[in-house]
């Protein structure tokens, strides 16, 4: 019997997962920024946009898709259940091995001509041909997403990543005698055997669980070719909006370098793009798990509310989105403020990677609040606009750092000029379009209250380090976080930005205690 989890159950279990493959990936990004070093990470971000992209090709809408016709199947008495998957697979494995042909016919082509960079050259030829594999994982995990059992899909992100890890650590020092572009590729080969173990127990999983869809002999199957098209109708839309958006990212790290040679050496502006996108990057959008987990359970929140034309409760849900939201945003932006430098010399031993933390910190409010208000507009179906809002940022910080990066004057904080104006314009955007269908405001309680318990935080954060007796510096750090957060959320409870209600719907605490 299939295990069925209630939204909430599943919503939790997916968070502390995500939160422990985030964790995980954290510590991959230091294992290998530490062993490659600046250069190494700079060129193994040059691979990544292309691996990206051609996974949002591949991939694209096909979990959304898959679990949204097996819930629809299901509900119908799953008669259609198995075909759905079958079908889903055959067409993703046909797209899959056309994209791999095609890169591995260019693959020249795009590490001279594209990349600018012969070195990745190797790492496409890694990973060209594990896409139908990381394909086919994307429909099982519709599959179990469809019938409401999120713990296989749960298990499979940890997995995944401690296969990453275990490698990354068993092959780098062999590889690395090599040179830079074959440690590079075996950091991209420890991602795909990551991607491979996590598929292998998707697809034990499966099996298990395959004896369990029931087929109901009343209702009649439905032909191939239909499921086929509605398959491709609602997988297309969503995947096209993945693959823009994808697109113009692989676009701006393929020329942020290359517009910093223009002024600096190869190897600088190599060095300069690994610490900004692989090194302070990853810790800028740590937190935004929190964020991702409190869209995934809004979406659908919104639809629900919106298809009954229940319009307080859909309100309410946004206010209350976009306060927890504003609490995490505020949060990491006064951590990166505070200790930046800090964190980017225990981590990394490197105090540059700590200047471009803090000038991320001021953008992250923009950046969270931009995420709630598009996955608010995508639970209102309006995928469209959405695409139409996050297109057009995109391209907005697509020019301003090709045409700024390129400019003496400003290089590197040409890109941070595009960063923050593409993101105070999807936000405006986007919230002016919420606005629009919505009666939502802008608490100035609220918000006043979570800014002097994120001043509060500050001053903790700044005083709790230096006065902290513990000289190992990583232990030092993670201690003065931990205290300092409990003192934040503490000061918001006593500042009533936080009700004690509002705690018991997001911890599942016993009512008792």
């Amino acid at each position: 019997m299939v295990e069925k989890l209630g939204f909430v159950q599943g919503a939790l279990i997916l968070t502390i997962a995500n939160l422990i493959s985030k964790f995980l990936g954290f510590v991959f990004r230091i294992v290998l920024s530490n062993k490659i070093g600046p250069e190494g990470m700079g060129v193994y971000q040059l691979v990544m946009p292309i691996y990206i992209t051609a996974l949002s090709i591949t991939t694209g809408g096909i979990s959304v898709t898959v679990s949204k016709l097996v819930a629809q199947s299901t509900s119908r008495g799953g008669a259609n259940t198995r075909k759905i998957i079958q079908l889903s697979l055959m067409l993703i494995i046909i797209i899959s091995v056309a994209v791999c042909s095609i890169i591995m016919i260019w693959s020249k082509y795009i590490s001279i001509n594209i990349l600018k960079d012969e070195r990745t050259l190797t790492s496409i030829f890694v990973f060209a041909p594990a896409l139908f594999i990381i394909s086919s994982s994307a429909v099982i995990r519709g599959y179990f997403e469809g019938i409401q059992n999120i713990k296989p899909t749960a298990t499979a992100n940890i997995i995944e990543e401690l296969f990453k890890i275990g490698f990354i650590l068993f092959i780098i020092d062999a590889v690395l005698p090599m040179g830079i572009e074959y440690a590079v590729a075996a950091s991209v080969l420890s991602s795909i055997i990551g991607e491979i173990a996590g598929f292998i127990y998707m697809s034990y999983r499966y099996k298990v669980e395959w004896r369990s869809i029931k087929i109901s002999k009343s209702v009649k199957p439905m032909a191939s070719t239909k499921i086929i098209s509605r398959v491709i109708g609602t997988t297309f839309p969503l995947s096209l909006n993945r693959f823009v958006n994808t697109l113009l990212q692989s676009v701006e790290s393929v020329i942020i370098p290359q517009r910093l040679m223009i002024n600096l050496s190869k190897q600088k502006s190599l060095s300069i793009f690994g610490e900004l996108s692989g090194m302070a990057l990853p810790i800028v959008m740590l937190p935004s798990i929190v964020v991702n987990s409190l869209s995934v359970t809004l979406i659908p929140a919104i639809a629900e509310a919106h298809e009954k034309n229940d319009m307080p409760s859909l309100e309410h849900r946004i206010d209350e989105s976009v306060c927890y939201t504003i609490i995490v945003s505020f949060a990491t932006s006064a951590l990166l403020l505070s200790l930046s430098n800090e964190i980017a010399i225990v981590l990394y031993h490197n105090a540059e990677v700590g200047k471009f933390m803090k000038m991320f910190s001021f953008v992250i409010p923009f950046m969270y609040l931009s995420h709630i208000m598009t996955s608010t507009l995508n639970g209102m179906g309006k995928q469209k606009l959405t695409l139409l809002i996050t297109s057009s940022a995109s391209i907005i910080r697509t020019l301003c750092t090709y045409y700024m990066v390129a400019q003496p004057a400003l290089m590197v904080n040409g890109y941070f000029i595009g960063y923050y104006l593409s993101f105070f314009i999807l936000f405006l955007l986007s919230y002016i379009s919420v606005r629009k269908f919505t009666a939502i405001k802008i608490d100035c309680q609220f918000f006043i209250k979570t800014l002097m318990s994120c001043l509060f935080f500050y001053i903790n954060l700044k005083i709790l380090y230096h006065i902290n007796p513990i000289s190992n510096g990583f232990i030092n750090l993670v201690t003065t976080i931990c205290i300092s957060l409990v003192i934040y959320l503490l000061t918001l409870i006593f500042t009533g930005a936080i009700k004690k209600d509002n705690l018991l719907k997001i911890f599942p605490f016993p009512r008792r205690i």
